[in-house]
C-alpha cells in the first residue's frame, strides 16, 4: 500500500477529522538570533517559532507508539515533517517500510488492540532521553490545549525505560492514563489526538523552538515540587555510555568536587532526586549528550557549561535549546579526541576524549566568581 506525506492539517482535512491551530506566527515563522560558541567562529545560532496546532482524528490505525498515523481509507499517513511551518516527529519507519517513487510504501498487518476511548498520542520517536524530554514532554503544553485533557488517555511505547515513568508523574500524569503498546504493533484507535513537536531539527543553523511549551513544561514541574533556597551544583557524567567518554574524568571530577560540586549519572541517581538537584542547581557542568536535556528544568540564573570532543559538533536535544531560550549562562568546552578499544566511529559527535582541566578550571572560575553564585 501506497501512503503519501501530509502535514498535520492537511491529512485531518482528508480524514474527516478537525485541526485546531494553536499558536504560531500564521505562515510567517518568527526567527531569534542568538550567538553561542557551538563552533570554533562562534556562528549564530537561531530558533524558529513553528507553527503549533493539534487534531483530532476519527477511526485511526497507528502503526506502534513511536508512531505513524494511517487512515486505510485515504492511503495517506502522517510523517516526520522538516518544515517551518509544523514539525511532526510521529514517524519512525523501521523496518516495515520503504521508499518507492509513488510515496512510501507500508505493509500493515490487521489492527491486534482496538482503543475505544479518546486518546493523544504522545509521539516519542525513540528511547533516547533528550527526545524523551524535548519532543514527549514538552508536549505537555497542547496536551492542555485539548479539550478534556485531564481524562485523555496517552498512548506510550511499551518499551519505555522505568526511569521515565517518573516524568509523567511529576508533570501531573497519572499512570492509570497511560496506554503502553508495542513499537510493532498495529493499533486501532476510534478517537486520536496528535500534535505538532514543539522542538527539532530545522537545518544546520537553526532549530525548531516553541518557547512557550518550555516555560508551560517547567511550571508543571516546579509547581509540583517544595521550594527550596538550598542549591546544588552537578557534574553530569557518562561514564556509564559507549561513547563521548571523557577519559580523563577523574581529575574533572576532582576538581569539580572540591568546590562542592556531586557527580552523578542516570544509574546512580534515582530520577526523582535528579530532578531534585536539577531544579535547585546554580551550576551544572555536563559531557554533551541526552542526560543534559534535564537543564531544561534547571533555573534561569543556572550557568550551564557543555564538554564536547568537538567544537564542531552541536547537540540539539542537549542542554542548548534551554540556554538559548532561557537566557541560562552558557559555555562550551572543547577536548582532545581519544581513540579507545572500543569505540573507532569516525563522527565527531561519538568521539571519546579528553578534557584540559585547565580549561574546566577557567570557565568555572569565571562563573562562580559571578556575583549571582556568591550567596
Amino acid at each position: 500500500m501506497i501512503f503519501h506525506e501530509a502535514d498535520i492539517e492537511t491529512f485531518a482535512n482528508g480524514t474527516g477529522g478537525e485541526y485546531t491551530r494553536v499558536s504560531g506566527m500564521s505562515r510567517v515563522m518568527s526567527r531569534v538570533h542568538t550567538t553561542l560558541a557551538r563552533r570554533p567562529a562562534a556562528e549564530p545560532i537561531s530558533y524558529i517559532l513553528p507553527e503549533m496546532g493539534f487534531a483530532r482524528l476519527p477511526n485511526i490505525v497507528i502503526k506502534g507508539a513511536h508512531a505513524i498515523v494511517f487512515s486505510l481509507a485515504q492511503t495517506r499517513y502522517l510523517a516526520r515533517r522538516m518544515s517551518h511551518r509544523d514539525y511532526d516527529p510521529l514517524w519512525d519507519a523501521g523496518h516495515w517500510t520503504r521508499k518507492t517513487d509513488a510515496g512510501l510504501e507500508a505493509q500493515l498487518d490487521p489492527p491486534e488492540i482496538h482503543i475505544k476511548e479518546p486518546a493523544f498520542l504522545f509521539g516519542l520517536c525513540n528511547n533516547n532521553y533528550g527526545h524523551f524530554v524535548w519532543e514527549g514532554l514538552m508536549r505537555s503544553y497542547m496536551l492542555s490545549r485539548i479539550p478534556g485533557n485531564d481524562s485523555l488517555k496517552i498512548i506510550v511505547p511499551n518499551d519505555l525505560p522505568k526511569r521515565f515513568s517518573v516524568w509523567f508523574q511529576a508533570f501531573g500524569i497519572a499512570p492509570e492514563r497511560l496506554i503502553p503498546i508495542p513499537p510493532d504493533k498495529t493499533i486501532a484507535v476510534d478517537t486520536l489526538y496528535v500534535a505538532s513537536s514543539p522542538f527539532g531539527r530545522g537545518s544546520d543553523k537553526a532549530i525548531l523552538a516553541h518557547d512557550q511549551s518550555l516555560h508551560y513544561a517547567r511550571h508543571l514541574l516546579t509547581s509540583r515540587r517544595p521550594v527550596s533556597n538550598a542549591r546544588t551544583r552537578l557534574y553530569i557524567s557518562r561514564s556509564d555510555s559507549v561513547d563521548k567518554r571523557c577519559v580523563n574524568e577523574p581529575e574533572v571530577v576532582a576538581l569539580l568536587e572540591a568546590h562542592g560540586f556531586r557527580a552523578i549519572t542516570g544509574t546512580n541517581t534515582t530520577p526523582d532526586e535528579q530532578i531534585d538537584l536539577v531544579t535547585r542547581a546554580e551550576i551544572i557542568i555536563g559531557a554533551i549528550g541526552a542526560a543534559t536535556a534535564v537543564c531544561a528544568f534547571a533555573p534561569e540564573d543556572c550557568a550551564i557549561v557543555e564538554m564536547t570532543p568537538s567544537l564542531g559538533i552541536f547537540g540539539i536535544f542537549n542542554s542548548i535549546i534551554s540556554s538559548l531560550i532561557l537566557g541560562q549562562p552558557f559555555a562550551r568546552i572543547g577536548g582532545t579526541r581519544v581513540i579507545l578499544p572500543d569505540n573507532h566511529r569516525p563522527e565527531p559527535l561519538w568521539w571519546d576524549y579528553a578534557m584540559d582541566v585547565g580549561n574546566v578550571r577557567a570557565v568555572l572560575d569565571g562563573f562562580l566568581n559571578r556575583p549571582r553564585f556568591e550567596h
